[in-house]
């Protein structure tokens, strides 16, 4: 059977706008959550934490303040410090203690002189899994 180019070009170019029509194809936009708040905190309250950013960014969806999208999102912090004071260890879903990074992220500051993330030490800073997932601090 012989097709012509122009069938071809015409069917390759149709299927993205189906598949994209259909749903089929995820917003692959990476999300930038900025932290707003120094807090450790776990509230409705319209600021975003670090430990919400990465929960967000864990979800893939918008948590309390902050927003999220597909794929490797970025958390970008201010020239502040961040201190842990939700107690708490052996927990894997980022409520307490260290903060859980499940999904590929980058945290990005301003410099490690002007922005510092303290633990309680209780618990390690950060908690990175699965291997693989490609974390940026």
């Amino acid at each position: 059977m012989i097709v012509a180019r122009h069938e071809i070009w015409g069917s390759i170019m149709r299927f993205p706008m189906v598949m994209f029509s259909l749903g089929l194809v995820g917003d692959a936009c990476a999300a930038t959550i900025n932290v707003t708040t120094t807090d450790d905190t776990i509230a409705a309250d319209g600021q975003c934490s670090l430990r919400e950013a990465i929960t967000a960014a864990n979800l893939d969806s918008a948590f309390n303040g902050c927003t999220a999208g597909n794929g490797v999102d970025s958390i970008i912090l201010a020239a502040a410090e961040y201190r842990f004071d939700i107690a708490g260890a052996n927990e894997d879903a980022n409520a307490s203690g260290d903060l859980d990074v499940r999904s590929s992220l980058s945290i990005v500051g301003p410099g490690a002189d002007v922005a510092r993330i303290r633990g309680d030490r209780e618990d390690r800073v950060f908690d990175l899994g699965p291997p693989g997932a490609g974390q940026t601090i």
